[in-house]
């Protein structure tokens, strides 16, 4: 899921200018790994052919495996984001929501938007891969601040800045969470925590900053 999650960043930055659309759509794809990949460290996983859910837990210093029916909590683009919200880890975490698809503001709304609607035929002049631009809007968009998290709003698709920046956050924070659990010491996660396709495109840092008080603008 981590691999995933950068991959899907990386691409969403390289297409911000040759199209927009699929920057949208790959751009939500970075969120939602990352946010699988939360889901899959606090223990749950979904069994999509059993339709189960696996939640691993640990009890008095025993690895506890229990099964319950999926029911309708939904497929995994509101499941895996309500169990994260609703895990005292992320609870109060503005950056993390239950992707509540009938929100405009909301994450699973502006990715149905961009994966359904009838401007998937609008395709814009295709422009071939700077690496310099790419590298540019990802510097741009790791710098940016905010008070509130600014989730995609479909009043505003395909809201490219808002939905890279919130990527890119909990990107990050995906990756603080695994050097809390692993350590330096964990070989598997020494090897995969600085991807090498990712190598001098993202640092995976923040800035610091108090907060943005206006709606961030496009570069």
């Amino acid at each position: 899921m981590w691999l995933r999650s950068v991959h899907s960043f990386l691409v969403s930055a390289s297409l911000t200018e040759a199209s927009p659309i699929w920057a949208s759509v790959s751009g939500y794809y970075s969120s939602h790994y990352a946010v699988r990949g939360l889901a899959h460290l606090l223990g749950y996983f979904q069994l999509f052919r059993r339709k189960k859910m696996v939640q691993l837990r640990l009890e008095r210093g025993q690895y506890i495996c229990s099964f319950k029916s999926k029911g309708g909590t939904g497929g995994e683009h509101q499941l895996y984001w309500k169990l994260v919200k609703q895990s005292a880890v992320f609870q109060g975490d503005g950056l993390f929501t239950e992707n509540n698809p009938d929100l405009d503001t909301s994450d699973a709304k502006h990715r149905n938007h961009a994966n359904y609607s009838d401007h998937l035929a609008n395709y814009p002049h295709f422009r071939a891969l700077d690496e310099r631009t790419a590298r540019d809007r990802i510097e741009y968009i790791s710098k940016i601040v905010f008070d509130a998290p600014p989730l995609p709003r479909v009043s505003e698709f395909p809201d490219l800045a808002y939905v890279q920046v919130v990527a890119y956050h909990r990107l990050v924070r995906f990756r603080r969470m695994l050097d809390e659990i692993l350590g330096g010491k964990n070989r598997f996660w020494k090897v995969h925590r600085n991807p090498p396709f990712a190598m001098g495109y993202v640092d995976f840092q923040l800035a610091e900053g108090t907060g943005l008080t206006q709606p961030i603008k496009e570069q």
